[in-house]
């Protein structure tokens, strides 16, 4: 439910934004400037973890949730029919996006917390699985509704976030404080050994941060269309994306025990090879295969990376990693509207995966 709320308005908010005044680099700062509060979440999550007992944090992140989407929809409002002007518009929506990023971070640590304690193949994949039907159902139902009218998803996703909050507080209201338990101690291994999946979770967050925000406005380039059934193909595009994701995480859950270290090189292979289609073709349908090979291969990547960094770590590793994908989804989009408009972004974004798998090679002869 969080990740359907998150990918909502991945099909319409940059061609929405757009049609209310906003440059694109306005668009890709309102992005990238939210989502410098998945740092700070990441950088405070496993402290605030330790202050308070998961039951509340959850609620919290619940609620800002809620919040920071309802305070979307209003700047988006206003600004809309002139009662603000575009500069009071950017500084709003930025920190109510920033609100429901931050929301967004802590929440994905919390799961990474329980994840660690049971360090299973399956238990990642599982949630990556689930994430990844968000991304499936979030994108295409933003895309119906952006087609009737482009605004309405802005108006209309904090009704996710408070469906998830009413469907969740009564649950965690049961919950007793035997529940909460003390999180485990650091291993004890050198924190360099967190380098490599660091840098696989940088760079497969870039890419796929970077080719949200900038897909809307490449169709409506390549077919020439106006917003509206622009950010419907769209979220149609990305419906593929998020099956591939979801096709390829059930895969993981049948062979649990492979080896991160073995799925990494081939996942980033084929997201890469995913990238390279993209940048060839020109019709829907070309996108759509191509934003399947790309979901197929970087579904098996972000479980891979995460569990080689707990396993590694232990819980303390969660938030690491979290920090690290938050600076891939905080700097991907604005990397995206840029290099779209040089025509690069999706050759770049495949050179970035392939350098990925270069690092891979030169860290296993190093050992």
């Amino acid at each position: 439910m969080s990740y359907v709320g998150f990918a909502f308005l991945n099909p319409s908010f940059p061609l929405a934004l757009e049609s209310i005044g906003f440059s694109q680099t306005q668009i890709g700062l309102v992005a990238s400037l939210g989502g410098a509060s998945l740092v700070c979440a990441s950088l405070l999550g496993t402290r605030i973890l330790r202050r308070f007992r998961w039951q509340t944090g959850l609620a919290i992140t619940l609620v800002a949730g809620v919040l920071g989407h309802l305070g979307f929809a209003l700047f988006t409002l206003l600004t809309t029919n002139g009662q603000i002007g575009n500069g009071s518009g950017f500084l709003g929506l930025t920190l109510s996006r920033g609100t429901v990023t931050f929301a967004f971070a802590l929440t994905q640590i919390v799961i990474l917390h329980a994840l660690a304690e049971q360090s299973s193949g399956r238990g990642y994949a599982g949630i990556t699985a689930a994430n990844a039907l968000g991304i499936v159902f979030g994108p295409v139902l933003g895309g119906i509704l952006a087609n009737t009218y482009l605004l309405l998803p802005i108006y209309s996703v904090f009704a996710f976030s408070l469906f998830a909050l009413v469907l969740c507080l009564p649950w965690l209201a049961m919950k007793t404080a035997a529940d909460h338990t003390a999180p485990e101690p650091a291993k004890d291994a050198p924190w360099t050994l967190l380098l490599l999946p660091a840098a696989f979770a940088f760079i497969v967050m870039t890419c796929l941060a970077s080719m949200q925000l900038a897909m809307p406005l490449a169709l409506s380039d390549a077919l020439s269309l106006p917003p509206e059934p622009s950010a419907r193909l769209a979220g149609y595009g990305l419906l593929w994306g998020g099956i591939g994701l979801v096709l390829s995480n059930i895969a993981l859950m049948v062979r649990p025990n492979l080896s991160p270290e073995k799925i990494l090189p081939v996942a980033t292979f084929i997201a890469a090879i995913g990238f390279i289609v993209l940048a060839q073709v020109s019709d829907f349908y070309g996108f759509c295969v191509a934003l399947f090979i790309v979901g197929l291969g970087i579904g098996p990547a972000i479980p891979a990376y995460t569990r080689l960094a707990t396993e590694r770590h232990g819980k303390e590793a969660s938030a690491a990693i979290v920090l690290v994908q938050s600076l891939g989804l905080m700097i991907g989009p604005y990397f995206g509207v840029l290099l779209l408009g040089q025509g690069l972004l999706f050759e770049v974004n495949a050179a970035l995966l392939i350098l990925s798998n270069l690092l891979l090679i030169g860290h296993r002869k190093a050992r």
